[in-house]
């Protein structure tokens, strides 16, 4: 058989064996699923049982590093996965928790209650574990945010970096208590009633066992007076003078911006009454930024009273 003879044989018998059935694969037989009664809808019970390990995935950022917290942030979600390995090897998961789910969603999963959240930097909400992080910006500056995750024996400790950009700053933009508003003016005097309208013209006589006729109508009575217009309301009161404010600049470092001088601003505000001079309230912020952005700050006189 010549080589050209042989390639065509193979090419036979791939084709035909191409053209064959595969037997149908046995399938197991259909499982019947039914409700999970809601007594058994139930976390996982972790109570008396030996725990190895913890793991704790952060939230992250475009790039998958721990994303970062700005002093102003409010109510963050922190944390996207939980999972802790028991003394037999079992894995138990928590995968929402900062959500509000209901029974289904926790079914065989670590109870809520059971992870702990804490942070020098900053408070967890009871009811979500929501982080809103300290406004003073000096408390994360080398630390970062740190994040200490407890469940049972077992601690896992996230440093989230603390983010400078100054667009994540509210401007600190201040005014002094608005005036007082003016007294109201005082009514007008009533209008005089108009003259008594003339006697209408007597009706006919009626004839003997007859009702007379009616009366002819009365005359219109004249026009009322115009009342007087009240007086002027008052002016109002102007408002107190925008606050005192003691601005600190200064260049700062983080160890998170090794190779960065950073600006660090501290703005004292006092404010005081416009004619006692008193002061009846304080105030002092900072923040962190780069270089070369920009951020307001601002000190407004209060609004004057309405008149």
């Amino acid at each position: 058989m010549s080589a050209r003879t042989g390639l065509a044989a193979l090419l036979v018998l791939a084709a035909a064996s191409s053209c064959g059935h595969d037997p149908a694969p046995h399938l197991p037989g259909a499982v019947r699923l039914a409700p999970l009664p809601s007594t058994q809808r139930k976390p996982d019970d972790l109570g008396g049982m030996p725990l190895k390990a913890l793991y704790v995935l952060p939230r992250t950022d475009a790039d998958g590093r721990p994303a970062g917290i700005a002093s102003e942030d409010q109510q963050l979600a922190l944390i996207d996965f939980v999972a802790v390995l028991d003394g037999q090897g079992g894995l138990h998961i928590q995968d929402q928790l900062h959500a509000t789910v209901g029974a289904a969603s926790r079914y065989q999963k670590i109870p809520l209650e059971a992870i702990a959240l804490g942070s020098p930097q900053g408070r967890f909400s009871a009811d979500r574990k929501l982080f809103t992080p300290s406004l003073d910006t000096l408390v994360a500056l080398d630390s970062g945010y740190a994040i200490e995750v407890e469940l049972g024996p077992l601690r896992r400790k996230l440093v989230y970096r603390p983010n400078y950009d100054a667009s994540f700053y509210s401007p600190f933009d201040r005014s002094g208590e608005a005036g007082a508003l003016g007294p109201a003016g005082a009514f007008g005097d009533g209008g005089e009633g108009g003259k008594r309208g003339s006697d209408g013209d007597d009706g006919q006589r009626g004839s003997s066992g007859m009702r007379g006729g009616d009366g002819a109508d009365g005359g219109d009575g004249g026009h009322g007076k115009r009342g007087s217009d009240g007086t002027r309301a008052a002016d109002g009161q102007p408002g107190d003078p925008g606050p005192d404010l003691d601005v600190l600049v200064r260049p700062i470092y983080s160890k998170f911006y090794p190779d960065e001088e950073l600006v660090f601003v501290r703005v004292r505000a006092a404010y005081r009454h416009r004619f006692s001079g008193g002061a009846y309230r304080s105030e002092e912020r900072n923040y962190t930024f780069h270089r070369d952005q920009p951020f307001r700050i601002c000190s407004l006189g209060g609004a004057g009273g309405a008149g």
